[in-house]
């Protein structure tokens, strides 16, 4: 297929370049045990499908047999804008930071400790340019 004919089908979002970064840092941080990547990274990976997931309505349907490998219920997932993915990292970031102080308030350091380093991990994103395609 010629990419020129539409081009549409060839785009990717900023979500999915990001992601595919993510898998690739992912992969590292398992190689080298390094917890609090592991589970930063994961969380971000679930944060941004998340966010790339299509609403439903008080209609939507929620099972309906069908028949396997049948695509009619197949929906494209929603395409995040550069700014999106940002604003969402800096969301993944700051949560963490305010409850690493929430944490650290009721005496439990180890936890802000853990989640501060996720942060850290985080963070690395957000100062990133996120590709704009």
């Amino acid at each position: 297929m010629d990419e020129k004919a539409n081009p549409a089908i060839f785009e990717e979002d900023a979500a999915e370049a990001l992601k595919r970064r993510v898998r690739a840092d992912l992969g590292v941080a398992i190689k080298q045990r390094h917890a609090a990547a592991i589970s930063a990274l994961r969380s971000l990976m679930a944060a941004l499908d998340n966010a790339q997931a299509v609403p439903t309505d008080a209609q939507h349907v929620r099972y309906v047999p069908r028949d396997f490998a049948d695509r009619s219920a197949e929906v494209a997932r929603l395409k995040l804008t550069p700014a999106d993915v940002a604003r969402l990292v800096a969301h993944e970031v700051e949560s963490r930071h305010a409850a690493a102080a929430q944490m650290a308030e009721h005496g439990r350091s180890d936890h802000a400790e853990k989640l501060l380093a996720e942060a850290a991990v985080l963070k690395v994103y957000v100062e990133a340019d996120v590709p704009t395609l």
